[in-house]
């Protein structure tokens, strides 16, 4: 059974427009929207007639604007700063002391306080243990008693289209198609 497979869309400009789950890239497939398989997965799908790979990439042949294609649909934001990514993101564990934390444990920790202007971003959060949270408390970094150990590349790809990502959470065949900039 497949899955958590998901494919990147690209438009006929090979930028990226949408990450879809790998039915809704079938779907597209054998629609009239004109696609082409730029990357596939190892898994096969098989039906009585046919049998093919998971694709990994497709790439839209018709030159439509995202909008027009996107019309009455919510764009997709792959990373949201929430309890759920962030503990992804930071593999589980304090930042401060690197101490594996169960989900329960974990808190969220701005690393500019919200009450310093700090915002509930990606880049401003980060997963800590009760204890260091409480340590650090609405102090600015420099001023902290304790330091971050632990640091995380964040990347975000084509901004201009609203896409967040972490590249190192993506199959290596999405990274020839994704412009990612530390």
């Amino acid at each position: 059974m497949i899955k958590n497979r998901y494919c990147l869309i690209l438009n006929a400009y090979h930028q990226p427009i949408r990450i879809v789950n790998w039915r809704t890239a079938i779907r597209l497939m054998f629609s009239k929207t004109g696609t082409e398989v730029l990357e596939e997965y190892d898994e096969l799908i098989r039906s009585p007639s046919i049998s093919i790979n998971v694709p990994s990439v497709l790439k839209l042949q018709i030159r439509e604007n995202k909008k027009t294609w996107m019309k009455g649909r919510r764009d997709f934001r792959v990373f949201k700063p929430s309890k759920a990514n962030i503990f992804n993101r930071d593999d589980g564990r304090c930042c401060y002391c690197e101490k594996e934390l169960t989900f329960q444990e974990a808190t969220l920790d701005h690393v500019l306080a919200k009450s310093l202007g700090g915002k509930s971003t990606e880049e401003n959060l980060v997963l800590s243990c009760a204890p260091c949270n409480l340590k650090k408390s609405n102090k600015k970094p420099e001023n902290a008693p304790i330091k971050r150990i632990r640091r995380f590349n964040n990347y975000n790809v084509q901004k201009d289209i609203g896409i967040s990502i972490d590249c190192f959470n993506f199959p290596p065949e999405w990274l020839n198609y994704l412009k990612c900039h530390s």
